[in-house]
């Protein structure tokens, strides 16, 4: 009966034992994978904001490209009108709606062949874009006016 007792006592404390040390163990293999992780998400840092970049990105691509649609639309509908006022009116406003016409034209390569390099250009190339933009879009507008 004793040699039963020590042979139970025995395996209480080699089962004890192990509980430990697997405790200790799975506390070693955490801190190894948490220091492991660390390093990886410090490298991975710099990638926010070129990814909120790339959003911001494709969000300005989306509406440059209407508003180049809108602009070549205006333009065609302009030298239709143009067209239909008579021969004078071409004279006057050909020029002025080829310039614009090329513009448009221009923005529309610059969009397609711009690639972000890092933050301060990309906001420069925002801010010139828009600015271009929007002087083409103002200049048809006047068009409009002068010629209606």
């Amino acid at each position: 009966m004793k040699q039963r007792l020590r042979i139970r006592s025995l395996f209480v404390t080699l089962a004890v034992a192990e509980a430990l040390c697997l405790g200790c163990m799975n506390e070693v293999k955490q801190k190894s994978v948490t220091n492991n992780l660390q390093p990886k998400n410090k490298q991975l840092e710099w990638m926010v904001p070129r990814i909120e970049n790339i959003v911001e990105w494709q969000s300005f691509m989306l509406e440059a490209k209407h508003m180049i649609e809108t602009n070549e639309h205006n333009i065609t509908a302009i030298k239709e009108k143009i067209e239909e006022t008579g021969p004078k009116a071409v004279v006057l406003f050909s020029e002025k709606i080829g310039v614009l016409e090329q513009k448009n034209l221009d923005l529309k390569k610059r969009l397609k062949d711009y690639t972000i390099k890092n933050q301060p250009d990309w906001d420069v190339f925002k801010v010139h874009f828009k600015q271009e933009m929007d002087s083409v879009e103002v200049a048809l507008q006047g068009v409009l006016k002068e010629q209606w």
